[in-house]
């Protein structure tokens, strides 16, 4: 549980983290994650967004609530940590889609 509340219009998400142990592959003697290969891939194609779930919402945010997933535009936000864990806030209107049934 995030012990932050989010003013008016503001949300907080917690980006989509798809690091998985056997996820890896080797490349030599170098392993490399697939996440490294697959944001590779997202940047070389083009895509902008980025995927995660709410985790926090504002008193005046009427287009999600908390447990939603959605795309965000890459640059969106503002970055911190708390408890050790990254975090971005950004406005509701930051958001460029709801995924599955939101």
């Amino acid at each position: 549980m995030l012990d932050i509340k989010p003013l008016m219009s503001r949300i907080i998400v917690k980006q989509k983290d798809s690091v998985k142990k056997e996820e890896v592959e080797k490349i030599g003697s170098i392993y490399v994650p697939e996440v490294i290969q697959d944001r590779r891939r997202r940047e070389l194609e083009g895509e902008l967004a980025t995927e995660g779930e709410v985790v926090a919402v504002g008193n005046e945010v009427d287009i999600v609530k908390v447990g939603d997933k959605v795309y965000w535009g890459k640059y969106s936000g503002s970055r911190f940590t708390r408890n050790g864990k990254e975090y971005i806030i950004m406005t509701q209107e930051d958001l460029l889609a709801l995924i599955g049934n939101g």
